[in-house]
């Protein structure tokens, strides 16, 4: 029996020695089989696919950006135009300059020509100008008729509006516009 169990274990490690080349051979053909891992596959990649693919992610992330950039139907604009007033924009610089001190006055012409809030700016009016009451009943506003010479005069010596922007704000009613001459302010 024992040497029964003795041929036994000889020939099992004969068998394993045995087939230790043959799993050595399949384990071989099993790895190159196998997909490398990705790093061993960018490895083995042409330079021009690799080169490939960050050009081709650029030219998405582009296509995306003009679209974005892209105006309405409605509003667009030849792309050489686009580029050109893209151009023009970042050639442009702004200057900002800030008043010393920003007049503001205030005229009523409720029976006078005199302005509210500051001393020396009242208005002289010329070519006789008349006051009429309001529409409402209440105070008596200026009211000039169809003459080239009837204004209102304000010194430029506090108020320069020769040389200065202005903005000028009148509640207006025209008492009558009957003929085709008539065509308001």
């Amino acid at each position: 029996q024992q040497q029964q169990q003795q041929q036994q274990q000889q020939q099992q490690q004969q068998q394993q020695q045995q087939q230790q080349p043959q799993q050595q051979q399949q384990r071989q053909q099993q790895q190159q089989q196998k997909p490398p891992p990705p790093q061993q596959q960018r490895q083995q990649q042409p330079q021009q696919q690799r080169q490939q693919k960050p050009r081709q992610q650029q030219q998405q992330r582009r296509r995306q950006q003009q679209r974005q950039q892209k105006p309405p139907p409605q509003q667009q604009q030849p792309q050489q135009h686009q580029q050109q007033k893209q151009h023009q924009q970042q050639q442009v610089t702004t200057t900002t300059t800030t008043a010393q001190s920003v007049a503001s006055a205030f005229w009523s012409f409720d029976n006078n020509a005199l302005e509210l809030y500051n001393s020396g700016l009242d208005a002289t009016l010329s070519g006789s100008p008349i006051y009429t009451t309001s529409f409402a009943g209440y105070g008596a506003a200026i009211s000039f008729t169809r003459s080239s010479t009837q204004y209102v005069y304000i010194t430029p010596k506090v108020l320069p509006f020769n040389s200065r922007s202005f903005t000028i704000e009148a509640w207006i009613y025209p008492v009558s516009l009957s003929s085709s001459n008539d065509y308001g302010i």
